[in-house]
């Protein structure tokens, strides 16, 4: 069963959807405002744009609500340096998700 990982970029206040005509085009934000737009590593959670990353024009990640528990429990989960840490977020992002439901 294949799952889906969300960008970063959701909870980041520079991103900016679509770029290009009629918010058509590959995802952007301040830190990459042109196509071809946010590289794959970022957008596929390759890389944690907490860190820079070549062609950021020294913008990185900035979470747009600081206190956002739940955007702070994806961070970690995506970019768990071991299982247990890996555990542990998924398990506030579960809790997260029960109390929306």
């Amino acid at each position: 069963m294949a799952s889906y990982v969300p960008p970063m970029c959701l909870w980041c206040t520079h991103f900016r959807n679509a770029i290009g005509p009629g918010g058509t085009g590959p995802l952007g934000c301040a830190a990459y405002p042109e196509s071809p737009g946010i590289p794959e590593p970022i957008l596929h959670s390759k890389h944690d744009h907490r860190q820079p990353y070549a062609g950021d024009h020294a913008i990185q990640f900035e979470p747009k609500d600081p206190h956002d528990g739940e955007g702070a429990a994806w961070l970690e989960f995506l970019f768990a340096h071991d299982a247990r840490a890996e555990q542990e977020a998924l398990v506030q992002i579960k809790r997260y998700a029960a109390n929306k439901g």
